[in-house]
């Protein structure tokens, strides 16, 4: 029987895995809290100016190559009628794009690399290694709702020279009187490059993903209920 509840449990701690994983492919969760926007999606992350990172891919052929129009931007509760919700790109060591050389497998640290974000209207902004910017995402409806995406991400070069992984560090900002902008987070976007060094350039990039307390937990009780159970078996 104790068998069999550790086998559940264990399948439990998977099937929070699994969640906190299909969470962060989706869309940025934000609300206005405190004075302030805050994050409520995304994969917690322990290192440096951003403790929630996001992922995303480029398709890599046809009409969507180098391209990605995910994820996109929610409210979780509605926000102030007519709302205008922004983002800034700022610079982290440096740089404000980053590019991950699958080949090198490392952090390129002097590329040339570049993407464009367009936003709903005229207008985009190109992003490289030296120019970051600000630029508006989409204003909430007159009760206050909040579900946009941008126009879509380009990459500026494409094909199998430029795979790898591009990531910049973004805030989301606002127009309404009283609230600050979000802490800073990760923005990671694979092109071309198979999973395993995907994960090796979230390393190169110092993202390291940190679990759910709900996760600690039940590791947590899995372990003292082993150790009950092997400490009864010895004393029997």
């Amino acid at each position: 029987m104790w068998i069999r509840k550790i086998s559940v449990a264990m399948s439990l701690v998977l099937a929070i895995g699994m969640t906190a994983r299909a969470q962060h492919e989706g869309d940025v969760i934000f609300e206005y809290d405190a004075n302030k926007i805050i994050i409520e999606s995304g994969v917690l992350s322990s290192i440096g100016p951003a403790d929630r990172f996001f992922e995303g891919a480029f398709g890599t052929s046809g009409m969507l190559n180098g391209f990605t129009a995910d994820p996109g931007f929610e409210a979780h509760d509605p926000i102030g009628p007519n709302d205008a919700i922004g983002f800034s790109i700022h610079s982290f060591n440096g740089n404000f794009l980053h590019y991950f050389d699958p080949v090198a497998g490392s952090l390129s640290a002097a590329h040339t690399k570049s993407l464009t974000l367009d936003w709903l209207g005229p207008g985009d902004l190109s992003i490289n290694r030296t120019t970051g910017g600000s630029g508006p995402i989409n204003v909430a409806d007159g009760t206050g709702n909040f579900h946009t995406h941008l126009s879509g991400i380009s990459l500026v070069d494409k094909g199998a020279a430029h795979f790898g992984a591009y990531g910049f560090l973004m805030s989301l900002t606002t127009d309404a009187v009283g609230i600050g902008d979000s802490d800073q987070f990760w923005m990671v976007f694979n092109y071309g490059m198979d999973e395993v060094d995907f994960e090796n350039s979230l390393s190169a990039f110092n993202i390291t993903a940190v679990p759910e307390p709900s996760t600690f937990m039940l590791v947590s009780l899995v372990g003292c209920s082993l150790a009950f159970r092997r400490k009864r078996n010895e004393l029997v």
